[in-house]
This record gives C-alpha cells, sequence and structure tokens, in this order.
C-alpha cells in the first residue's frame, strides 16, 4: 500500500489525491511542521506533498530538515502551489523538492507525477534491497551490518 502524506490545511486537495491514487494507497494528512516529520516516521510514508500555502511553513528550513532525516531524506517531497521564479525554484529543487505542481491543480497531471515518483521510489527501494541483501543467502550482507553498526 502506497502512502502519501499531504501537507495541506486544504481538505479538497487531500480529498483530490485520495481520488486519483490507486486501489490500495492512502493520503494521509498533516498541517503542521510536526505532524509531517511524525508521519514521515510513523507511517512508512512513500511521497510528501507539501502545499506552499501551508500556514506558517518555513519552506526552507523544513526542506533541510527533511534532507538531514534518515527518513525524510529518502521521501520525494512535491510542492504544490505557486512555483515562484524561476531561480526560486532552482533553489528550492536544489533543496531536495523533487517536482511542482502548479495550482489550479489538474487531477491528471497530478495522479501521472504521483504514480512517476512512487514508481521511482520502489525501483530504488529494490536496488537498495539489492545492495545490501547477500542474493544466495536471503540476509543481510557486510554493507548493511556496517551501515547499521555505524548509525547505533
Amino acid at each position: 500500500m502506497s502512502k502519501i502524506l499531504v501537507a495541506s490545511v486544504d481538505a479538497s486537495l487531500q480529498k483530490l489525491v485520495q481520488e486519483v491514487l490507486q486501489q490500495g494507497s492512502e493520503a494521509l494528512a498533516a498541517r503542521t511542521e510536526k505532524e509531517i516529520m511524525r508521519g514521515l516516521h510513523q507511517d512508512d510514508t512513500e511521497l510528501l506533498l507539501l502545499d506552499r500555502r501551508l500556514p506558517g511553513m518555513k519552506e526552507k528550513a523544513l526542506l533541510k530538515q527533511l534532507m538531514a532525516d534518515p527518513m525524510g531524506g529518502e521521501v520525494p517531497v512535491v510542492m504544490v502551489g505557486e512555483c515562484g521564479s524561476y531561480q526560486e525554484q532552482l533553489e528550492l529543487l536544489d533543496q531536495g523538492v523533487s517536482e511542482f505542481i502548479p495550482l489550479p491543480l489538474q487531477a491528471g497531471t497530478l495522479a501521472v507525477k504521483i504514480k512517476s515518483l512512487l514508481r521511482l521510489t520502489q525501483r530504488l527501494d529494490r536496488v537498495k534491497a539489492l545492495a545490501l541483501i547477500d542474493e544466495l543467502t536471503g540476509v543481510f550482507n557486510r554493507r548493511y551490518l556496517e551501515g547499521h553498526l555505524s548509525v547505533k
């Protein structure tokens, strides 16, 4: 089941996301930066849909926190709203935003971009598994153990 964290105070955005998702996918709500971080850690979130209109949000600080976080740094971030200037878009992409979707939202555009990023996430997960699990024995390999021990 794909879980998408929708960070917005706009209930219609979450409803639209749920409508365009395939069966077996779920849209979870977050309205604050704390809820976003909690959602990333508790819910196996595969994608973050971040509404630029979220009250009180400090985009750059939140993106920096997400990228520094072991869980948040691996979740694609889709920014919804006014995309701003070209320079601003470049800065946000450099800080971790994967995709922009301008307002007004088009259901088709939203669906295609979400599906595309979820496919990339699934491929990355398969590559990680191949890199960390011994193909012959099916158990974690030395690379996994060294990385796991260095975190603790």
